[in-house]
């Protein structure tokens, strides 16, 4: 202990081991202006039992290792994780592409549109699917549900302020539900009933 082999005009690189402010550590400090660099083609840090802790290869990838076990590397397009990740937020500028089920315990708040391909059902159980949230009667206007058809006839069911409007896609009204009108009743559309 207190025994250091010093390297450099000014004793900038230092091999010693410390046993008294950082207690049975082996030490390798540089204390100058520069960097501490390792070179090699192929660098490996590995544990006294010879586990691998990290990897660097030449012009290849960069690995981390837990218990022994890869859990990152390096990519040309990014890196890869293997296993769970953990983070206390995420904040992603780009795309995101999960091809698993994705689990949202709190809440999901969605400022632009949502686009939805293939989707069979949406089942919403024991709750409701509200529109124009925090808006006025008026600016509520045109929130509803409508069906996107290829020929450009959507059929509608909205809002328009006051009452509701149902349009089987022709453009003309065809229901209307308001206070005057709002106990059960039965509309055809478009050859079905509702």
């Amino acid at each position: 202990d207190d025994v250091k082999a010093s390297f450099g005009a000014s004793g900038d690189l230092k091999i010693f081991h410390d046993g008294t402010s950082n207690p049975n550590a082996s030490m390798i400090e540089e204390s100058g202006t520069g960097n501490l660099i390792i070179k090699g083609s192929n660098l490996e840090v590995r544990s006294s039992t010879d586990e691998l802790y990290a990897q660097f290869v030449q012009d290849g990838v960069s690995k981390l290792y837990c218990d022994n076990a890869q859990k990152l590397s390096t990519k040309s397009d990014g890196v890869l994780i293997t296993g769970e990740m953990q983070s206390d937020s995420l904040d992603v500028n780009g795309n995101a592409d999960i091809s698993g089920s994705l689990t949202v315990s709190g809440d999901l708040n969605i400022t632009g549109n949502v686009n939805s391909t293939s989707v069979t059902d949406l089942d919403v159980t024991d709750k409701t699917i509200t529109v124009g949230v925090g808006q006025s009667s008026a600016q509520a206007g045109a929130s509803g549900l409508e069906v996107d058809r290829t020929d450009g006839t959507n059929p509608k069911f909205l809002y328009n302020g006051t009452q509701f409007e149902i349009d089987d896609g022709d453009g003309n009204l065809h229901g209307v539900i308001h206070e005057g009108n709002s106990a059960t009743q039965t509309y055809t559309i478009d050859g079905g009933t509702f």
